[in-house]
């Protein structure tokens, strides 16, 4: 088991899928009518509190499966698919625990223009984004496929290349890049 620390070199853009939004799916899934109602003000303390993911400790966090994510995709752009294939690293190593807490200062409401997949209509996001953020986490790995450095390697070209939350490199963003704190030795 390695424990990695990453720190934010652009913002972190978290979006968690609402407990609203999942009931909106549902009900329209079972065929339960939808009542309109009348457009209301943004309000960011639910903005924050239906977009943050928050531990039980009420520290906000983000999906330990993410990284895990991030670096399968980041191997993806290695020149050996057969000592790098996604299916490979899956199996090797798990980043442990379901949240990683992050660490820095509360969060600022990002608002951003966007487009609606389904209508094409102009929108606007409100999301919270973190700025100055770290996250330390520990990985699990079979040391006989793959070296403590290796994975930093990889940890590192996840950063640079494919980052985490909305708006990141790998979905044409630059939001959500991270580098690695090297151990002290």
């Amino acid at each position: 088991i390695g424990q990695f620390t990453i720190h934010g070199i652009s913002p972190l853009i978290v979006h968690k899928f609402s407990d609203k939004a999942q009931k909106e799916i549902t009900d329209k899934a079972e065929g339960k009518s939808k009542v309109q109602k009348a457009k209301e003000d943004i309000n960011e303390k639910e903005v924050m509190r239906d977009c943050l993911y928050v531990d039980d400790d009420g520290d906000y966090c983000f999906p330990s499966s993410a990284i895990k994510l991030a670096m399968v995709s980041a191997a993806t752009s290695l020149v050996d698919p057969r000592r790098f294939g996604k299916a490979k690293i899956r199996q090797a190593m798990f980043v442990l625990g379901t949240h990683i807490k992050i660490v820095g200062p509360a969060p600022q409401i990002r608002i951003d223009p966007a487009r609606n997949p389904n209508t094409g209509g102009a929108i606007v996001l409100h999301r919270p984004m973190f700025s100055n953020w770290k996250m330390t986490f520990e990985i699990e790995y079979n040391a006989s496929v793959y070296s403590s450095d290796q994975l930093a390697n990889l940890l590192e070209l996840a950063g640079f290349a494919v980052g985490l939350g909305d708006w990141r490199p790998e979905k044409s963003g630059n939001m959500g890049r991270f580098s690695l704190i090297k151990p002290k030795t």
